[in-house]
């Protein structure tokens, strides 16, 4: 039982430690190391049964789960972006080069090509490429012909992360937005708070996390468009990031690769990938999490074994999200009232102290006005004073001229 609680006491130590320095317990397992890549592993895409990888090397590498090297497509110039997808059966992978060249392969064919801008990022959707290439994005089909364009708007310079999740686009790059794009309906959405340059994006049911270029991982609730959490720890910016239900893995130009709580911003988990992690990928199971490097390697790490969680638990991690976002409104709102109630004090006191004033200059006039009537008072009773006074002299001198006059 005293071991028991020990190991208890220990985890809870740890969790707590963790919460507040954003260190979680550090890991060295890579489980497999793709052979192949020489120079930096730009970019990684992972369908069911196959691992792409493209670098700086000029290559874009296809593998099975096993590591056995499949085929190795040559590229002219060094590779930035890849994605995999499946229509009618059929396996296609498109790269995009730092030339802004498009490749769309099929099998054995040659792949078709489409010249656009430095191809940063590649998602698909609905039977289509969307190609991020400058400040533009590129609508393509799969016979290598462009169909339309996207502009997500000025507040984003360069394209650096996109992803597309059921009918939404979720766009950044180097400026101040981070903005979503409904594919079907065309609405569009600003998500305030963005880092001033976002290097990678991922989506999860009802929340958007952004990593940006300052190490910092930032948490959106979509239901309410509000921010409502950060994750820090990382010491350099974050070019991966992908879910395993309410687990959030980020990989960083730092070396490392780390696992978070997603409703409540613990880190869990650090493995160290040796060299800076330059994208992150997970499979369709959430078995196994692939990591490409700037020291040419791509390599898997087993985390099935770790907590896993349902489709309630997204619910719960937006209704988390939700709680929070009301928790601080209910602060916000109770911080209001408290300074309101304040003003409202004071401006009571200095219109108590105005009345007061008010009424002191009030009793000032009337004590001078009825020092006015007074001294009015005074000067009729002067003015009646000196009229009698002369009134009498001039009765008194008429009756002596009257005397001094002789009888005749």
């Amino acid at each position: 039982t005293v071991s028991v609680l020990y190991w208890y006491s220990l985890t809870f130590l740890s969790k707590m430690s963790s919460y507040y320095s954003g260190e979680g317990d550090v890991i060295k397992r890579g489980e497999i190391e793709y052979i192949g890549n020489t120079d930096w592993v730009m970019g990684v895409a992972v369908s069911q049964d196959l691992i792409c990888s493209v670098g700086y090397d000029k290559t874009a590498r296809v593998y099975c789960r096993n590591g056995k090297q499949l085929r190795c497509l040559e590229h002219p110039e060094a590779v930035l972006s890849v994605a995999q997808f499946t229509i009618k059966d059929e396996h296609h992978i498109v790269t995009g080069d730092t030339k802004g060249v498009l490749r769309i392969w099929s099998r054995d064919e040659e792949p078709k090509i489409l010249d656009l801008e430095k191809v940063s990022c590649i998602s698909t959707w609905d039977g289509r490429i969307y190609a991020a290439g400058g400040k533009l994005i590129h609508i393509i089909d799969l016979n290598g012909e462009q169909v339309g364009e996207l502009s997500p708007g000025n507040a984003i310079g360069t394209i650096n992360a996109m992803v597309i999740e059921a009918d939404v686009m979720y766009v950044g790059g180097d400026g101040t937005a981070l903005r979503s794009h409904c594919l079907t309906t065309g609405a569009r959405r600003t998500f305030k708070g963005s880092p001033s340059s976002t290097m990678s994006l991922a989506v999860s049911k009802s929340v958007l996390v952004a990593g940006g270029y300052d190490g910092i991982i930032r948490l959106w609730n979509l239901i309410s468009g509000q921010q409502v959490m950060q994750f820090r720890g990382h010491t350099q910016r974050v070019n991966g990031l992908v879910f395993k239900g309410l687990e959030l893995w980020s990989g960083s130009g730092d070396g490392s690769i780390r696992c978070w709580e997603a409703n409540t911003g613990i880190c869990t988990q650090i493995l160290e990938a040796g060299s800076p992690v330059l994208d992150l990928q997970i499979d369709e199971a959430g078995d196994m999490l692939y990591s490409g490097t700037a020291c040419g390697t791509l390599r898997s790490w087993v985390i099935n074994n770790w907590a896993t969680s349902s489709e309630s638990d997204h619910v719960t991690c937006g209704l988390a999200c939700h709680k929070i976002v009301e928790q601080k409104l209910t602060t916000a709102q109770q911080i209001y009232g408290q300074q309101l109630d304040s003003l409202n004090t004071s401006f009571l006191q200095k219109l108590d102290a105005l009345q007061s004033e008010k009424d002191g200059v009030m009793n000032e006039n009337r004590v001078l006005l009825d020092m006015v009537k007074a001294l009015r008072l005074e000067n009729e009773r002067l003015k009646n004073g000196v009229f009698t006074a002369a009134a009498a002299e001039t009765t008194a001198a008429d009756e002596k001229t009257a005397d001094d006059v002789p009888d005749s």
